[in-house]
Parts: C-alpha cells; structure tokens; sequence
C-alpha cells in the first residue's frame, strides 16, 4: 500500500523586541530624588560630626581649665608673698620650698596675643601653657587683687568693692585674695566656635 507524503511547512514569527531603558522624565526624576537623599546624608553626617567636635572641645578644655585652676589654687594659697609689681595680666608667687628655708617663684601669666595662660617658674625656666584660647572678658582684668578689711574679702554691694586692690597704685605686701577671670573658645574647620567658656575663680592667699 502506498503512503501518501505531505509536505508540512511552517512560517517562523519573529518578534520585535523593544528596546530596554528609562525615559528622559525617568531619568531626571531619579537623579533629582538621588540629590535630595545625598543631600540629607551629607546634612546628618556634618551635624553629627560637627557635634562630635564640640563634646571633644569641652572636653579638652574642661580638663585643661580644671589642671589650671586646680595648681593656681594651691600655689596661691602656700605662697608667702606677691613679689614684684601689680599686674592685671600677671601675677609673681614667691614659694617656700620643701626644706622651708629657700623658696622658688612662680609667675602665672595671661597673654592676649598668643591667647593663652601660662605658669613659668624658677626652677626650670620654660613657660607652660595650661590653658590656650583664651580671651579677656570685657571690662575685666584677668587678675583682680583683694585685701582683707574689717573681716571681709569682697564687698559685693559697690563696683569696685573698696578693698579692691587698684593695680597701678596697689601695694603688693596687702594683698589676701585673687581673682581670676577669662573666656576660653575653641574653634575648628567644622564649627566656628565649638566653645565658649567663662571662667571666675577668687582664691585666698593663706600663707601670707
């Protein structure tokens, strides 16, 4: 019996891909919400470093101010005597040595130009700086000398008290107290004034 072939033929569909890709409004859209995201990071980053720089200063100048405050305070009180003349931006302790019978000098000093509070004595001969960046309160000297009258350091009630030692006339042999007064501020690339600190400290003269 004969097969009867039959020719089957078939016709390829070719499809037309279309291109893949984002439109210009697509585009556009998405770099202007990409800026705004960057831009909210950058913000946070500088907000959070910018206050990592602040805690680091206070920091630093808490430790310094507190150093500083902490051997004025004891040198002033063992001092036997102001030696020298008055000044309103440096003050002369004379110390009693160890043994009692020598004593060494002391000079504490606030420097406007180099902004800083120093300590230099007569034994090694080299300036310390204890506190750097500070600055002058307005319409206050750095040091302020008291006497001690009628049972009292200070007389808060008049500007100055009347036992306020004036320094171009003072006599350093009546002076029993002395007051400290500054601003220290510390700056950075990040933050202009990262600090701004007062400090006031009065300490009494106890061995004199």
């Amino acid at each position: 019996m004969d097969k009867t072939a039959s020719l089957i033929s078939s016709t390829r569909r070719t499809e037309r891909l279309g291109a893949a890709g984002f439109t210009l409004i697509e585009v556009m859209a998405a770099s202007s919400l990409s800026g705004i995201v960057l831009a909210g990071v950058i913000s946070v980053m500088l907000l959070i470093g910018g206050s990592s720089i602040k805690v680091s200063e206070y920091a630093e100048l808490e430790n310094q101010a507190r150093v500083a405050l902490e051997l004025f305070g004891r040198e002033a009180r063992m001092a036997r005597s102001v030696g020298g003349t008055l000044s309103s931006t440096s003050v002369v302790f004379s110390i009693p040595a160890s043994d009692t019978s020598s004593a060494y000098s002391v000079t504490y000093a606030f420097d406007a130009t180099a902004q800083t509070f120093t300590r230099t004595d007569t034994i090694t001969g080299t300036p310390t700086v204890l506190i750097s960046g500070v600055r002058q309160i307005p319409g206050k000297d750095p040091f302020q000398y008291y006497s001690y009258i009628a049972g009292n350091y200070a007389d808060t009630t008049s500007d100055p008290p009347p036992n306020q030692i004036d320094v171009a006339d003072g006599n350093p042999v009546a002076v029993k107290q002395i007051a400290i007064n500054f601003l220290a501020q510390r700056t950075s690339v990040m933050v202009t004034a990262a600090t701004n600190k007062v400090f006031s400290a009065r300490f009494v003269l106890r061995n004199k």
